[in-house]
């Protein structure tokens, strides 16, 4: 729509999958008046959004580099072994605690 297509059979075409209304719904959800203003607005945000998944990824990649260029890389895959704790988890505790464990009294104080 964003795109100029009017069409409502071909914009039913590029629905979701998982979605669970029927295709009868949601053409009647694509009927009505998209404004150029509509279109300037849905466009802006669509550029938003992929501006902040590029920023992500780059974010995650720079996670990644730091992880494999230290001795923090076998701290992460010893901590994905706690049932629950996955990468991104594994990167969040380091990030936040390090691996240094001396630093602590004793589990209660790094549980608090």
């Amino acid at each position: 729509m964003i795109e100029g297509e009017e069409d409502i059979k071909e914009l039913v075409k590029l629905r979701h999958g998982k979605m669970q209304a029927t295709v009868e719904d949601i053409a009647k959800s694509l009927k009505g008046k998209l404004s150029e203003h509509h279109k300037f607005m849905l466009q802006t945000v669509k550029a938003s959004i992929e501006s902040n998944q590029t920023i992500i990824s780059k974010n995650d990649a720079q996670i990644d580099k730091q992880l494999k260029n230290c001795e923090l890389e076998l701290d992460a895959e010893l901590l994905v072994t706690i049932p629950g704790v996955g990468k991104e988890g594994a990167a969040y505790i380091l990030a936040e605690i390090g691996n240094n464990m001396e630093q602590f009294p004793n589990e209660q104080y790094l549980a608090s």
